[in-house]
């Protein structure tokens, strides 16, 4: 996110997301990758559902900004539900 002013309520904003989402995603849970460098979440907060893919938090909020629309988190959360049945 950079050099934000709004630094504190973005943190607190991806904070909300990623409980609201390690909540209700079965057997998820807080991730940070700290191994590989590569990595595009890499020293960044993200949700690890079974899957084992990351939702990775910071973009997931970048994208709901630029969406503009009700539906965004909605859609992401039925998709990753999905694929954990």
């Amino acid at each position: 996110m950079g050099n934000s002013e709004n630094k504190i309520e973005i943190d607190a904003l991806v904070s909300y997301y990623g409980e609201t989402m390690r909540r209700n995603i079965p057997n998820s849970i807080w991730y940070i990758e700290l191994d590989d460098e590569t990595d595009a979440y890499y020293n960044s907060p993200a949700v690890k559902p079974p899957t084992g893919l990351h939702i990775g938090l910071y973009y997931i909020q970048k994208r709901v900004v630029h969406k503009k629309t009700g539906a965004f988190l909605h859609n992401r959360y039925i998709k990753t539900i999905v694929k954990n049945k």
